[in-house]
């Protein structure tokens, strides 16, 4: 594959990574499926496909850990962060 189509999925895969954990309700599945069709068609390697698993994971983790603390705020009468 051309280098524009690796650098193309790498971006598209980045973005995605970027939404959920900005997202209201963060999932991993639509990314962890581009990262899988990316890997299939040969535009990532071993390394590549293993760092962007773990970089989706901790972005949903995070964000997950991030609504709950607004909640957790909320149902306290605190302020909530608003990032």
């Amino acid at each position: 594959m051309s280098d524009w189509s690796k650098a193309k999925a790498r971006q598209l895969i980045a973005n995605q990574i970027a939404f959920e954990g900005a997202a209201q309700f963060p999932s991993a599945q639509t990314c962890e499926g581009m990262i899988e069709m990316a890997y299939a068609l040969d535009l990532l390697n071993d390394s590549e496909l293993n760092e962007l698993n773990d970089q989706i994971a901790n972005a949903v983790a995070a964000r997950r850990k991030q609504l709950r603390a607004d909640r957790n705020a909320a149902l306290l009468g605190l302020e909530v962060s608003r990032a």
